[in-house]
């Protein structure tokens, strides 16, 4: 379907008016479709309640840790390519990192798991250590990222 815009617009995402509208990166072109609401399954209820629960765990950081990951993400904006979709806050970096983790322990369920549970299963709680230990790409200067969770 085509759409027709009134004004220049750099970037769209999201319904509008019963349609999807989404900026398609090659081709400086939108994509619209109708909207056609999923059918919700457990995955979803899964991925919900993992969510809610990494949300507390943030809520528990410490604003020295958030700071460091807000630095890491400012300088990890410049190494993504056009086709990559760029975490840019810190909160996507620490999601990114926490999934990372879980990669390497399944036993850890995210849905229930504590910051304390996290820590016993020897999660790195700092930046430097993170980045160190592989759970987050490498940036330039990261040496100076040590403040704990």
């Amino acid at each position: 379907m085509k759409a027709i815009y009134t004004m220049a617009i750099r970037t769209i995402s999201g319904k509008i008016g019963g349609y999807v509208h989404l900026k398609w990166k090659e081709g400086n072109r939108a994509v619209i479709r109708r909207y056609v609401r999923p059918e919700l399954k457990q995955n979803h209820h899964n991925f919900g309640s993992s969510l809610k629960n990494l949300v507390n765990t943030w809520k528990l950081c410490s604003t020295g840790f958030k700071n460091d990951l807000k630095s890491y993400a400012g300088q990890r904006k410049k190494f993504y390519s056009g086709r990559e979709i760029p975490a840019s806050t810190n909160f996507a970096h620490f999601i990114r990192f926490i999934y990372r983790f879980r990669k390497d322990n399944p036993e850890i369920e995210l849905s229930l798991t504590t910051k304390e549970e996290l820590e016993a299963a020897g999660i790195p709680t700092n930046v430097a250590s993170i980045i160190e230990q592989g759970f987050l790409p490498p940036a330039e200067d990261t040496s100076n990222l040590t403040h704990n969770w």
